[in-house]
C-alpha cells in the first residue's frame, strides 16, 4: 500500500487527530509539521500520480474543492495569501500542500513560494502543534470550512450538550445559558438595515473561556444570516481575530 492509501485508510478509522474533513474528490488534514501555522495536506481519494491523470468531471472537482479549501485556511488564519503546491507522494498518489502566508514570513523569504524553505526547515520537529494550539487551529478552520462543507465538518451540538448548555436566539443576541438561568456567553448581532447585521460584541465568562464557545458563537451567527440572506459585518475584536 502506498503512503498516501495509507494515510487514507487511517483517516478513515479515525486514527490520525489531524484530520479535518472528507470531501467528495479528497481528504484535508492538517500536516504534522507547522512551519507555517495552518499548512493542510489535500490527498486525492483516487490513486494517480498527476493532476492530468484524473477523468475530466473528478480534475475539476478536485480542483475546485482545493480553492475552495484555499479560501477557508485564508479566512481562519487571515493570511495574505495561500500557496499551493500540487504534487504526489514518493509512491505517486496525487496530493496537494496549502500553506498559508504571512507579511512576516514572506519578508523573510524574499516573497517566494514557501517551498522555497529548506526542507530541513519545513520539516523541524519544532514546528509542530501542542494539543491546545492543534485544538484551536481546527476550530478556526471548521468555521470556514463549515462554509463550503457544512455536511462534511462535524456540527458543534455536542459542544452545548457537553457543558449543559443551552442556545437562545431573541433576534438580536445568540445567548448560551446554563441550567440555572445564568447567561454565560452571547453575541450581539442587530440589524443595520434589511441586508446586514452587525456583530458587534462577544463575550463568554471566565469559567468558560478557552472551550470553544466564542467560535461556536461566531459560526451560529454566520448560520443565521446565511439562512436569512443578509450580510454578517464583524465589527467587534474577537470577531476579526
Amino acid at each position: 500500500m502506498c503512503e498516501n492509501c495509507d494515510l487514507i485508510a487511517k483517516l478513515k478509522s479515525g486514527k490520525n487527530p489531524y484530520f479535518l474533513v472528507e470531501t467528495k474528490a479528497g481528504f484535508l488534514l492538517l500536516h504534522e509539521h507547522q512551519p507555517y501555522p495552518g499548512m493542510c495536506l489535500f490527498v486525492c481519494k483516487e490513486h494517480v500520480k498527476a493532476i492530468y491523470e484524473l477523468e475530466f468531471h473528478t480534475r475539476n472537482e478536485y480542483l475546485t474543492e482545493m480553492g475552495q479549501i484555499a479560501h477557508a485556511i485564508h479566512d481562519a488564519t487571515k493570511a495574505v495569501r495561500v500557496d499551493i503546491e500540487i504534487c504526489s507522494s514518493k509512491d505517486g498518489h496525487l496530493d496537494c500542500l496549502l500553506v498559508p502566508r504571512q507579511e512576516k514570513d514572506l519578508e523573510a523569504l524574499d516573497y517566494k513560494p514557501a517551498f522555497s524553505l529548506p526542507q530541513v526547515q519545513f520539516l523541524d520537529d519544532r514546528n509542530r502543534f501542542s494539543t491546545e494550539e492543534l485544538r484551536d487551529m481546527k476550530e478556526r478552520l471548521y468555521a470556514e470550512l463549515q462554509k463550503y462543507f457544512p455536511k462534511a465538518v462535524p456540527q458543534k451540538k455536542g459542544l452545548l450538550q457537553g457543558m449543559l448548555l443551552d442556545k437562545i436566539f431573541d433576534g438580536v443576541r445568540i445567548s448560551l445559558i446554563d441550567r440555572r438561568g445564568n447567561v454565560v456567553a452571547y453575541v450581539d448581532m442587530g440589524k443595520r438595515n434589511r441586508t446586514e447585521r452587525v456583530l458587534s460584541r462577544t463575550y463568554v465568562s471566565e469559567a468558560y473561556r478557552s472551550k470553544g464557545l466564542g467560535t461556536f458563537l461566531l459560526d451560529e451567527a454566520e448560520r443565521i444570516c446565511a439562512q436569512e440572506g443578509t450580510t454578517l459585518v464583524k465589527a467587534c475584536s474577537f470577531a476579526n481575530r
